[in-house]
């Protein structure tokens, strides 16, 4: 169904729109506005809860992490409908990244956040795992969608 028709279904039923954002269970179509990496709120986009590496200023980093997630969901895309990335292929290209952003002055690496218990807040895997929701969501929405809304940048 294409967005007007849900919208016009929606119209028809009467019922407001929500302005909560909610994860789409199993089974359930994808929202009906489009998913921004920065929208997933249960696990922040901020790297220093991934491996408490502290990036200033903060705001444009989220910026600049958005986008590259953005275009690591358009790879995918164009990648195939069976194509995920791994959390193997993911870290190096993160962390890459990060350090790119710093070496261009586009962001300051600060001391790294002290960790609990010898690992950062939520540790490199869970943090992924997160991104990985991001991307596929951004990519669902494309392929409901039948193409992105977005070009590839040289981030």
């Amino acid at each position: 169904m294409k967005l007007l028709q849900k919208i016009g279904v929606l119209l028809r039923s009467g019922r407001p729109p929500s302005t909560r954002p909610q994860e789409p269970k199993q089974d359930e179509p994808l929202p009906l506005s489009r998913p921004t990496p920065m929208e997933f709120g249960s696990l922040p986009l901020d790297p220093r809860y991934g491996w408490g590496i502290v990036l200033e200023p903060a705001d444009k980093m989220v910026l600049l992490l958005n986008d590259f997630i953005e275009q690591l969901a358009l790879e995918a895309y164009h990648n195939g409908e069976d194509f995920e990335f791994t959390r193997e292929e993911l870290e190096p290209r993160f962390l890459t990244f990060f350090d790119r952003l710093v070496e261009q002055g586009k962001l300051q690496r600060l001391a790294d956040a002290p960790h609990k218990h010898g690992r950062s807040v939520v540790g490199p895997k869970r943090w992924i795992g997160a991104q990985q929701i991001r991307i596929k969501r951004l990519v669902d929405w494309w392929r409901l969608q039948d193409a992105p809304d977005i070009e590839a940048k040289l981030l």
